[in-house]
C-alpha cells in the first residue's frame, strides 16, 4: 500500500520492488522489530509501517502474523474493521 505520497523524504515499496517483496516476506515468516529495523535501515527511515489485510494474506496467516507481532511487540498504529470484523492493520515502529 502506498500512503503519503506528498511526503518527499518517505519511501514506499511499491508491490514490483523487489527489496520491498523479500521484507515484505520476511516480515510475514517474522513479524519483528528486527525485520522492520532492517527495512528501516535500507530506506534510512526514522518510522516503519507494515500493513497486512485478510483479503491479501487469508485469515490464518493473518492472524498468525498479529499474534506473533503482538508478542514481539510491535506496535499496532490502526486496525480497520468491516461488518464488525477485522481487515486490515497497520503496525509501526
Amino acid at each position: 500500500m502506498i500512503v503519503g505520497t506528498y511526503n518527499p523524504r518517505a519511501y514506499y515499496f511499491r508491490e514490483n520492488d523487489p527489496v520491498g517483496v523479500a521484507l515484505f516476506i520476511k516480515m510475514k515468516n517474522n513479524a519483528s522489530r528486527e525485520v522492520m529495523t532492517e527495512a528501516m535501515n535500507y530506506t534510512d527511515a526514522t518510522v516503519a509501517y507494515f500493513i497486512i489485510t485478510k483479503l491479501r494474506v487469508g485469515t490464518e496467516t493473518y492472524n498468525n502474523i498479529t499474534q506473533q507481532a503482538q508478542q514481539n511487540g510491535l506496535q499496532t498504529y490502526k486496525a480497520f474493521y468491516y461488518q464488525g470484523e477485522e481487515k486490515l492493520r497497520i503496525f509501526y515502529h
